[in-house]
């Protein structure tokens, strides 16, 4: 997953970013999810007629989503991302195309009489974000549709097997968890009305890393394609997409 914080005051562990300890940990910043993410991003939009002209993303981190989206809305649509974490703003940078720019500032420092944003991403954003509250509910002021992509650490795997539900903290630097109902209840509770949402599996568009990997897999996909919340809820390995106005 692309993980990514954000600044203003609000992001938890920023050091992490600003230096190289992120990069050292994650050298490719997740672009391999890049793809199948831009796909459930459109798809979603698509679904619901939305056809932006301007579209920002908050924590674009190695920007690769942005590049893939472009592809998909075409080129009357403007895709802006901002990072905060130097590394990150070093891969994508160079990325810059005539329709998709980057910035190295926080989206939220940006004065509110610049030109409003069609839709904003925040992907695998939230998570990092310590006064959550706080940045919810300014960022929902600075456009009129958001999808968030917001990972679902907690699940009854990770809480019954030792050690297994710090490994977001650790790896991803995941300060807070969610199951889909607290991540719906966490953007209504800041004002948020939540239009529609789907569980994105890790597993879906993406290539197991070796064949043991895929055989393990098998369980998971057998019991998502009979009862798709409960196996969210109880073997994980699913991240929630959620259209927001």
């Amino acid at each position: 997953m692309t993980d990514s914080p954000v600044s203003g005051g609000h992001s938890g562990g920023r050091e992490v970013y600003a230096g190289d300890e992120y990069l050292t940990r994650n050298p490719d910043w997740h672009v391999e999810d890049s793809a199948w993410k831009a796909d459930r991003v459109q798809q979603m939009l698509a679904r619901h007629h939305v056809d932006p002209h301007y579209l920002v993303e908050v924590g674009c981190g190695a920007g690769e989503v942005l590049v893939e989206l472009a592809q998909r809305l075409g080129p009357e649509c403007e895709l802006v991302g901002y990072e905060i974490a130097p590394a990150a703003f070093e891969i994508c940078k160079p990325k810059e195309t005539n329709s998709v720019r980057f910035e190295l500032a926080d989206f939220l420092e940006v004065p509110t009489t610049s030109r409003r944003p069609d839709v904003v991403l925040l992907l695998d954003v939230i998570e990092h974000v310590e006064d959550i509250f706080g940045f919810l509910r300014e960022i929902r002021q600075r456009s009129d549709l958001f999808v968030f992509h917001i990972p679902l650490d907690t699940n009854a795997q990770a809480i019954i097997r030792k050690g297994r539900s710090l490994e977001p903290r650790l790896h991803y630097g995941h300060i807070h968890s969610f199951t889909r109902d607290i991540a719906l209840a966490q953007l209504e509770d800041t004002g948020f009305e939540v239009i529609d949402d789907e569980y994105t599996p890790h597993w879906r568009g993406l290539e197991p890393a070796s064949k043991k990997a895929a055989l393990a897999l098998w369980p998971r996909k057998l019991m998502y394609a009979i009862a798709p919340d409960l196996a969210v809820r109880t073997l994980g390995g699913a991240s929630l997409l959620v259209l927001a106005r």
